[in-house]
């Protein structure tokens, strides 16, 4: 079952579109710019999003918890279809989103990836 049902596919056919359409490589950024900066940036909210439902969730929130979810794995997909550099940084991250993966540790683990990322590329920017 995927976890974005018809409501996504409807809602945002451009971007379901996107991401059946191949990706390549040449898409990663060399450095940091300010945009793939703020596009990271705007992946790790998302992502802390979903662990903010799960907080939800335990504490009784279960409708809300599940909006938050949907609504931050869409905003994810939206992402991948608009800055394909992401799926090269993160290749499995559609499939645990497809999955419910992201929902339980996956967002976390994610998010220290991305972390990791973001420091070795800021660490390196002035090498070279």
């Amino acid at each position: 079952m995927h976890l974005l049902d018809d409501w996504f596919v409807e809602e945002h056919p451009e971007g379901v579109a996107a991401l059946r359409r191949g990706r390549s490589t040449s898409s990663m950024p060399v450095a940091l710019g300010d945009e793939y900066r703020a596009v990271l940036a705007t992946l790790r909210t998302q992502l802390w999003s979903i662990g903010s439902a799960n907080d939800a969730q335990d504490h009784g929130s279960g409708d809300e918890a599940e909006r938050i979810r949907k609504d931050s794995c869409a905003a994810i997909l939206g992402l991948l279809a608009r800055h394909p550099f992401i799926a090269d940084l993160f290749p499995t991250l559609e499939d645990q989103i497809d999955n419910g993966r992201i929902l339980g540790i996956g967002w976390a683990q994610l998010s220290d990836r991305l972390d990791a990322y973001v420091k070795e590329s800021e660490g390196g920017a002035g090498k070279g």
